[in-house]
């Protein structure tokens, strides 16, 4: 997709042979709905800076972080203690010494990278430019090539298995000397300074692997405090099906085999290790003679490096265990166990000292369920201290724990689902509840090892982002970043208008953003399409700055001539107890809540066209949008479905809000896209990557056989080689697809 930078890119002036002053009154025409439709889809190039993704030095409270354009990029640290922010590397230095090295200057005006490791206590750093590595002395610009790998050492190229997945997982260790591999299977340890990488595991094997890769990639190792030892997982996918995917890359068969199930099949095994690093020793951890499934997750080390902390998570999600593990024996105690009859997953904070956890639940015991999060503080063995935090206040998540200090920082807000999200401390003995954060908008914090300090990146659907610097009693230091939108505004950029209507069962509220093209007139009449994912995990009604995940959609679609809604529904995890409803019934509220909203948000806006509205979605999204298409052909007109799940019971990430299938297989039955092939009406276009590991292929192509099957005619975008997250290379087709087939069925 072409970038753009500024109005003038997308618009010309016409000049005729006329006096100068004409000319000179000639005002640049004004941008094409094509061209506003790219430059939107592009909007993360539009919005330059405003955020700030610190590095942490050694001492707890210094970080550096890169800033500026990948053409002028510079390298910033920041001493909190003086409230200081100066070049950690001088561009016009480091470019001097590395032009006789590269034999050419690097081109742009910035450094010619944007991330580094630091060496020698941090005095010298080593960056890669142009697939070499380099070293670079702090003191004196002295730059020189990284001691190559010894090649007996070396670690083999990675193999990516699928386009979504990583190619290799990394994880320094804590002193910095080393890095933990897991690629190709087996696992290494890569010296940070150069000259050699060590081989720790030789038996990894497809389906049997350390490092657990697959689609988003769990937590997957842990260093113990003085970087001697690693737990480390070993996932067995072995009794997992397998499912031939057809890649058909670089006009190619392309064959692979994905390990992918269904919900009444085995999940894959994890296994856990502690590998000694010294001596190369391992310890297995006992994971208990429990048969029922479930996953693991490795929450840390306790600081004495004597235990180590484990959540055990069962399949359905109905009950949940605090474990710690004797990394010398592998022995595994029970510390804390959650159950319930909906889905829960809490989460767990062990505090250093040993002897205390934080638990973050709707739950303050096992059978009086609130609906609200709230932050509880036990001792070792699960009983309850007290609660810190009250329930008008949801939490989010915690951010971190100054034990020295005795306070407790995390995120909530309050139990409107519009409302803000803000960093709060609240001590340790459940006294003195503080907000720390201001402005309106969502607050995401970084809190300095030191806890001294914290970063706030914040930004609301109005506000552009903007980076802050804060000391712990939310003292403001300095503004790090704030976001330059020229090109936004020049394109005629507009905040999406907020409302609140209610969902069919005429009571809950439903949140929402409406789009309106840059050129809006009132008094026309403008075809509507909604954009949605609808999935219990997300919300989907506009709250930040950046559009992102569907939104983006919207904002661009509106330029070309529509009225674009985004919105939330019934099932919207924000609500509290709106998970009962949706618990068990997905495919059965969504549709009618969107419909209801949009037939009340046109009673109240002329220049809604309800004859003429569309729906576009993506993955589980696409899910949503053929389901509207189906439960719905009389309202929704047409649709665009991309990556789209088809049957609940055919993707495992659905069912913990559906159930076991043993128990609910009425229920997936219902939600299944498949039966009702037959009520399609309308145009729908499908659009697939062929080497879709998440979503696969088999998807799309069971809907299609249906729609054939019931004469119904449907339209088809098959993009080889391409995955899930984005189509890489065709990513200008998907989306002109995508502009041609609203613009053609839906006239705007």
């Amino acid at each position: 997709m072409p970038k753009v930078s500024r109005l003038g890119s997308l618009s010309f002036v016409l000049f005729l042979a006329v006096p100068a002053s004409s000319v000179l009154a000639q005002t640049p025409t004004r941008p094409s709905p094509d061209s506003l439709y790219n430059a939107y889809m592009n909007f993360a190039s539009l919005v330059r800076g405003g955020s700030v993704q610190a590095h942490w030095m050694q001492d707890g409270s210094s970080f550096w972080y890169a800033d500026g354009a990948p053409d002028s990029t510079i390298i910033y640290k920041v001493d909190p203690e003086a409230n200081t922010r100066v070049p950690l590397i001088d561009p016009e230095g480091l470019r001097r010494a590395l032009t006789p090295l590269l034999g050419h200057e690097s081109p742009g005006r910035g450094l010619p990278f944007e991330t580094f490791e630091f060496l020698d206590d941090e005095k010298s750093v080593k960056f890669t430019v142009e697939g070499k590595e380099y070293v670079l002395r702090l003191d004196t610009y002295d730059v020189g090539s990284s001691p190559a790998v010894d090649e007996i050492d070396a670690i083999p190229p990675a193999v990516p298995r699928f386009p979504d997945w990583p190619a290799r997982l990394e994880l320094p260790s804590p002193d910095g000397r080393w890095v933990l591999v897991s690629q190709n299977e087996n696992l290494w340890l890569r010296s940070i300074s150069g000259g050699r990488a060590v081989q720790l595991t030789s038996d990894g094997d497809e389906g049997y692997e350390w490092g657990g890769f697959g689609w988003w990639p769990p937590t997957w190792a842990s260093w113990s405090p003085d970087g001697e030892r690693i737990v480390v997982k070993k996932v067995d996918w072995r009794r997992t099906p397998k499912l031939l995917i057809s890649c058909l890359a670089d006009s190619s068969e392309d064959v692979r085999w994905l390990r992918y199930r269904s919900v009444d099949q085995p999940v894959h095994v994890t296994e856990l290790h502690v590998l000694d690093v010294p001596d190369g020793r391992s310890v297995s951890i006992d994971p208990g003679n429990d048969p029922e499934p479930y996953y693991v997750s490795i929450l840390g080390w306790q600081a004495d490096g004597s235990k180590i902390f484990l959540q055990r998570t069962y399949r359905w999600l109905t009950r949940v265990e605090l474990l710690a593990a004797d990394p010398t024996t592998g022995k595994t105690e029970l510390l804390y166990e959650e159950r319930s009859e909906l889905p829960i997953n809490p989460q767990f904070t062990l505090l250093a000292d040993g002897k205390r956890f934080i638990r973050l639940s709707p739950y303050p015991s096992q059978s009086d369920y609130t609906g609200t999060a709230r932050l509880y503080l036990h001792d070792i063995d699960g009983g309850l201290i007290r609660v810190l935090t009250p329930d008008t206040l949801p939490a989010v998540s915690v951010i971190g724990v100054d034990e020295a200090t005795g306070w407790l920082y995390w995120r909530g807000r309050t139990s409107d689902p519009r409302a803000d999200a803000h960093l709060y401390r609240v001590s340790l003995d459940g006294m003195e509840l503080r907000r720390l954060t201001e402005g309106e908008g969502y607050h995401n914090v970084q809190l300095a090892p030191s806890k001294r300090f914290f970063i706030d990146n914040h930004n609301s659907t109005a506000r552009p982002p903007s980076a802050e610097l804060r000391s712990v009693e939310g003292t403001l230091l300095q503004t790090l970043s704030t976001a330059d939108i020229t090109d936004l505004v020049e394109l005629g950029w507009s905040p999406p208008e907020p409302f609140v209507v209610k969902a069919a069962d005429g009571t809950t509220d439903i949140f929402g953003g409406l789009y309106k093209p840059n050129d809006f007139d009132p008094e026309k009449k403008y075809p509507v399409i909604q954009t949605i994912y609808a999935h219990p995990f997300t919300d989907d009604a506009p709250r930040g700055f950046s559009p992102g995940w569907g939104s983006d959609q919207g904002r661009a679609l509106a330029q070309l001539g529509f009225i674009t809604v985004r919105m939330d529904w019934r099932g919207f995890r924000g609500f509290g107890t709106a998970r009962e409803p949706i618990y068990g019934n997905i495919g059965r509220y969504e549709v009618a809540d969107h419909v209801a909203a949009l037939r009340q948000l046109a009673a109240e806006r002329s220049y809604m066209d309800l004859g003429r509205v569309g729906i576009f979605g993506r993955s589980y999204g696409g899910y949503t949008a053929v389901r509207a298409m189906l439960q719905a052909p009389d309202f929704y007109k047409v649709g665009v479905a991309t990556s789209p799940i088809t049957d609940l019971a055919e993707h495992p990430f659905n069912e913990v809000w559906m159930g076991p299938i043993e128990t609910h297989r009425e229920a997936y039955e219902y939600a299944s896209n498949i039966p009702l092939a037959k009520n399609l009406q309308g145009k729908l276009l499908l659009i697939h990557g062929t080497c879709d590991s998440a979503v696969p292929l088999s998807h799309t192509m069971r809907i299609i056989e249906e729609f054939a099957r019931a004469g119904r005619p449907y339209d088809l975008v098959l993009l080889p080689g391409e995955g899930h997250d984005s189509f890489g290379s065709h990513d200008d087709y998907w989306l002109d697809a995508i502009r041609r087939y609203f613009v053609e069925h839906l006239k705007p």
